[in-house]
């Protein structure tokens, strides 16, 4: 039978954990085992007896291994729950009553999930449970901004990853809700239709801890021409700063005939351009927006 003392596995938590505040004493066979450190709840550091072990199963029962997991399932609960999975109240501690109440429900599900048999692991020998095993890592708080505040079919929007983390940031899985993905921190992506998409950021930490954050975008409607000035031959589009128009930015008409630049900012919802290549554009022509890296064509000569 399986039976872990609850020291030791502090024990190994003080080895991996250097930044923890517990000092312990172990001492030879027959002596009593003392553990000297913080209680939850209290904030004065005393010495309590720690006495007790956790069996994988009760008396008469057999411990099952798991084939998923490749090892027995209670060493895996237990390590799952001291990774985390055992801070039963979220407050980033783990008990050693938590440990017990985590792997007492999670080995009994697993084993009769995939053998139809019973294994509970048992609590063993006396001592104070509420004292400190482990401290759950703190996942990342996973941010991120975006921008224009009002983007447009077909333009390009800037996300920035904007985490707070213990620990340093090991990669990022964003996506954009219209099936495409990025694991860049900071993307760049354009919607090629308005609507409403939901953007999920997940982050992982040095540690391998995962947090995750989620917003919505709003995409309006690609530019589109709403007149034109025939003496200066000015065109106005639906467009503007409010849109993450800048001046110089450029626009393809729909049908490829037509290629503006936008000359002057006209409050924030419109802006001015001028025609770069082919004819004036018909009024309500849709637009697209022209990559910021493509040359620019000569514009006619005036006159």
């Amino acid at each position: 039978m399986t039976l872990i003392a609850l020291l030791a596995l502090q024990d190994e938590f003080y080895k991996f954990k250097p930044e923890t505040t517990w000092v312990y004493k172990a001492s030879h066979p027959g002596e009593e085992r003392v553990i000297t450190g913080k209680v939850l709840g209290e904030k004065d550091a005393y010495a309590l007896p720690l006495r007790q072990g956790l069996s994988a199963a009760a008396e008469a029962q057999e411990a099952f291994e798991s084939p998923e997991l490749g090892h027995g399932v209670f060493t895996y609960c237990v390590i799952e729950g001291l990774r985390g999975a055992a801070d039963l109240n979220g407050d980033l501690r783990v008990t050693a009553w938590e440990l017990y109440e985590y792997v007492a429900r999670a080995v009994p599900e697993r084993v009769r999930r995939e053998h139809g048999a019973v294994q509970e692991p048992q609590l063993a020998g006396e001592g104070e449970v509420r004292v400190l095993l482990a401290t759950a890592a703190r996942p990342p708080a996973v941010a991120f901004a975006y921008g224009p505040d009002l983007p447009y079919a077909g333009s390009p929007v800037q996300f920035a990853d904007q985490t707070r983390a213990d620990r340093g940031l090991e990669a990022f899985a964003w996506s954009f809700g219209d099936g495409a993905t990025s694991t860049e921190s900071s993307p760049t992506h354009a919607y090629a239709a308005e609507g409403e998409y939901s953007v999920e950021l997940r982050v992982t930490d040095a540690r391998g801890v995962v947090g995750s954050a989620a917003s919505r975008v709003v995409v309006g409607p690609a530019g589109r021409v709403l007149s034109i000035d025939v003496e200066t031959g000015s065109v106005l589009v639906s467009l503007g700063a409010e849109n993450g128009l800048r001046v110089g930015d450029r626009f393809e008409t729909s049908a490829g005939a037509s290629e503006l630049e936008v000359v002057e900012l006209v409050g924030g919802d419109a802006a001015a351009c001028r025609v770069l290549r082919g004819d004036p554009p018909a009024v309500g022509e849709s637009l697209r927006p022209v990559p910021s890296g493509a040359a620019a064509p000569t514009p006619p000569a005036p006159g």
